[in-house]
């Protein structure tokens, strides 16, 4: 038992102070102390990493617990808690109190000890040290929040879930000092004078979750996941807490997902993805789903470049997608500022916006519900490609470089993949493109004129080779038709026998 009479409490806050602390799997460290105890904050001073592999516990009711080792914490299969409050681990050499109060890592290090709140965690060090969760399964109590702030941060086949609080992994790669507040992650947690980041490492099936209002935030300057998954569960009527993430990089590979899902009539959080980079391949998918009749919250990606690379040629292991059974779909907006670079991927949602200064997308599933797409590439704007009933039209390639127009040799290729159906497809200018919903009569035919350049429209084999602004044809749209060249007008027509 850690007594309340080791430690020294200031008002609500009970600090304590330990050379080493570390835990076998047999063995427990319970903190008690009176109810008045709003917080116990506890540092480690000896200079050696804990190692803990046994039980936390804390029997003061709702107190919450600040657990401050600037040598590591390294937590093991075992490793448990057993708290009515929130848990705070970090690496940082002081914390900082609202009221101008330090409590440092290292004795004699001019502690100022208050009754306030944490407002702050200040690094000292060039080189923060990690914390890492090996195989550990940590839950917090029902709307308790669990938060890391360190140097980097793994979770190797681990689980951190929050259980309704805020998840919230801040990896520091540099001196500074990191804002807390946990009522609000998604914006004070941000506030840093940290300059550069450390990693933040999710892998072999490890799962950072939580549920309803509760939020996922990670902060980091490489973000690793794989083979895992980020996920938020919304089971009320009121919006869910949502996932936002940034980082220098980021990579979802190897099956993994970032998933925000409601199952009642509130609606999934939205996902916020801020990178310097970002990869999404082999398997790997952002989620926004709706298994119940709230909306599916939207999916916000936006980087310098990005590269969405599937292994699956049909588009649909790879992705994002907003699905949802009854409600509304969520909407997806991927804005690359540099390079967008897209390949067998799938973009199922309501809107779809997909954008990028210059780059290629070839071999894409898209399906709207709202039969709103727009992607545009070196600006090269592709509007509406419409939907159907088996996924939508599917691109097979776009390739164009910033500011390219058809003398600049764009290469467009369409394919459209809705049976029988019959599509209109607009082309002006430096190829925006439109492909309208789909015609009420199925049997209706399509003219295409050629208006500038080289058209060729292939159905098995080429149907038009032509220059000018008078040559047109009609044929009607099979399952693999083509349509490839300079820019065009095609359009709906009326219906032959």
């Amino acid at each position: 038992m850690i007594e309340a009479v080791y430690g020294q409490q200031v008002g609500g806050n009970l600090f304590h102070s330990f050379s080493q602390f570390n835990l076998t799997s047999t063995e427990s460290a319970s903190f008690r102390g009176p109810s008045s105890v709003q917080n116990i904050l506890a540092r480690v001073t000896g200079g050696s990493a804990s190692q803990i592999d046994g039980l936390i516990r804390s029997e003061i009711p709702g107190a919450n617990l600040f657990l401050l080792n600037p040598s590591g914490v390294m937590f093991g299969p075992n490793a448990k808690i057993d708290l009515s409050g929130a848990l705070t681990v970090s690496t940082a050499n002081c914390l900082l109190l609202a009221d101008g109060g330090k409590f440092n890592s290292s004795i004699g290090g001019n502690d100022v000890l208050t009754s306030a709140a944490v407002s702050a965690f200040g690094f000292l060090s060039t080189t923060p040290s990690a914390v890492s969760f090996n195989q550990t399964q940590l839950t917090t109590q029902p709307g308790k929040d669990l938060t890391v702030i360190a140097g980097d941060i793994s979770l190797t086949g681990a689980n951190l879930n929050a259980s309704g609080g805020h998840v919230s992994l801040f990896s520091a790669g540099s001196t500074g000092e990191i804002s807390f507040d946990p009522a609000v992650p998604s914006s004070e947690f941000f506030n840093s004078t940290v300059t550069k980041f450390g990693a933040l490492s999710v892998s072999k099936s490890s799962t950072v979750q939580t549920a309803d209002q509760g939020k996922i935030v990670l902060r980091g300057g490489k973000l690793t996941v794989l083979n895992s998954k980020i996920a938020q569960n919304n089971t009320t009527t009121s919006p869910g807490g949502g996932i936002s993430i940034e980082a220098d990089s980021a990579t979802v590979s190897n099956g993994a997902t970032i998933n925000s899902t409601t199952s009642s009539l509130g609606a999934s959080g939205d996902i916020q993805l801020h990178t310097g980079s970002f990869e999404l391949s082999n398997d790997g998918g952002i989620y926004s789903t709706s298994i119940g009749h709230g909306k599916a919250g939207d999916i916000f990606v936006t980087s310098d470049n990005i590269t969405m690379q599937g292994s699956d040629p049909a588009g649909v292991k790879t992705g994002i997608f907003g699905f949802s059974l009854s409600a509304p779909g969520g909407n997806i907006q991927v804005s690359a500022n540099n390079l967008l670079s897209i390949s067998n991927v799938g973009l199922y949602g309501a809107d779809i916006s997909i954008s990028g200064a210059n780059g290629t997308i070839s071999g894409v599933k898209l399906y709207s519900s709202t039969n709103q797409v727009s992607l545009s590439v070196g600006g090269v704007p592709i509007d509406n490609p419409g939907t159907g009933s088996d996924g939508g039209s599917s691109i097979t390639s776009v390739n164009a470089g910033t500011g390219a127009t058809s003398s600049g040799g764009v290469s467009v290729e369409f394919s459209l993949s809705v049976p029988v159906f019959s599509y209109s497809l607009f082309v002006t200018g430096a190829l925006p493109f439109l492909i309208a919903p789909m015609p009420p009569d199925p049997s209706a035919l399509t003219a295409v004129t050629a208006n500038e350049g080289e058209f060729q429209a292939l159905n098995g084999k080429m149907v038009l080779n032509s220059v000018g602004t008078s040559d047109s044809l009609t044929f009607s749209v099979d399952p693999q038709l083509k349509i490839k060249g300079a820019p065009v007008r095609l359009k709906h027509s009326k219906r032959e026998h």
